[in-house]
């Protein structure tokens, strides 16, 4: 996850007329049969004082922005509810200057997290079709979309939203992207079967997901995938779930967060790792008795900062603890807390 913050403002006041222009009542500026947007019900909702059940079709939410390092575009998802089914995603890029949008992908994909590469000449999504979901890269002005590797996820429920950060970033150098995908856990066979031998505390499918019954009992692991050849490799395996990473400066390692709790199904324990992508080497940062999720690697690739839990919630840690152990060196790390939280286990900021 690059730090995006500081450009949030700027970004948000871009979002705001392009959706006040494009969303509620007209077409986007954009190119091609494929940027045609359905406004029937919005057009028909603006219409009336009152609100409607139906008029929940008609809304919309703008989410996962990425401006592109020379500032000359940004890249965000819009996500519809006006079709049975999940929710989809459209992915737009907006040149700043021109206040041009394009539309990236086709009509039968829906495209989400979009991911400038270093350079802004290419970008990164995820694509998801009817046939599956994949890791694809497209030229800067959106043509040229192609899937690189296969995605598969999972429907397991990580008991707090913001723990699960990142599902691709690139490498520094532009080459590769590092990305989520899931395998089957050792579970699967058993539960599977007929009768269905059921042993997780979490059997249950997260609630977004809806369609089924039990949990699929996948893992998320990170995968490397070459981007002139295509060549996926794995680069974590085992019983535990990976995911929310960022490439450090450097290029040789990855951090990526993980519950290596006892038993992580009851206890919802986040730490920090990283992970050396020449050989897969791990190594654990954190800890504590405390969620950690969305790190971020400092410019020099020297420091790492995250969020975390401090007070009563996940994990159950409180924040003179943490504070302590991190002053008296007790942490596999150094760490030391930027901003307090406040109460019911509010994250606060560490490095």
């Amino acid at each position: 996850m690059r730090c995006r913050f500081s450009r949030f403002v700027i970004v948000a006041s871009s979002l705001v007329a392009v959706s006040a222009a494009g969303f509620a009542g007209g077409h986007p500026q954009s190119e091609g049969p494929r940027a045609v947007e359905p406004r029937a019900a919005a057009v028909q909702s603006s219409t009336r004082s009152a609100f409607h059940s139906e008029d929940v079709y008609a809304l919309r939410a703008v989410g996962q922005v990425d401006v592109s390092s020379d500032g000359t575009r940004l890249a965000y998802s819009v996500r519809h509810t006006d079709r049975p089914g999940y929710p989809y995603t459209r992915t737009w890029i907006l040149e700043i200057a021109t206040q041009r949008l394009i539309r990236l992908g086709s009509d039968e994909e829906s495209v989400s997290n979009p991911r400038w590469s270093p350079d802004s000449q290419r970008i990164a999504y995820v694509s998801r079709t009817a046939e599956g979901s994949g890791v694809a890269v497209a030229a800067r002005d959106g043509s040229g979309g192609t899937v690189l590797a296969p995605v598969v996820g999972t429907n397991h429920h990580f008991g707090y939203a913001p723990v699960v950060g990142e599902p691709l970033a690139w490498s520094p150098n532009g080459n590769q992207i590092a990305f989520v995908s899931a395998t089957p856990g050792p579970e699967t066979e058993a539960a599977s079967g007929d009768p269905m031998v059921i042993t997780r505390y979490l059997y249950k499918p997260a609630g977004w997901e809806g369609s089924t019954r039990f949990n699929d009992n996948r893992r998320l692991h990170l995968f490397i995938v070459d981007v002139a050849t295509k060549q996926v490799r794995q680069l974590t395996t085992g019983e535990y779930y990976e995911h929310s990473m960022e490439w450090s400066p450097r290029g040789d390692e990855l951090v990526f967060l993980s519950n290596r709790e006892p038993d992580p199904d009851r206890v919802f324990n986040y730490d920090i790792f990283t992970v050396k992508v020449s050989d897969g080497g791990a190594r654990r940062l954190t800890e504590t008795n405390n969620a950690e999720f969305r790190p971020v690697w400092s410019p020099d690739g020297e420091t790492i900062a995250y969020l975390g839990l401090s007070g009563p919630g996940i994990g159950g840690g409180l924040p003179e603890r943490l504070r302590n152990e991190c002053l008296a060196g007790k942490r596999p790390v150094p760490c030391r807390l930027l901003s307090a939280t406040g109460p019911g286990g509010i994250p606060g900021a560490y490095a």
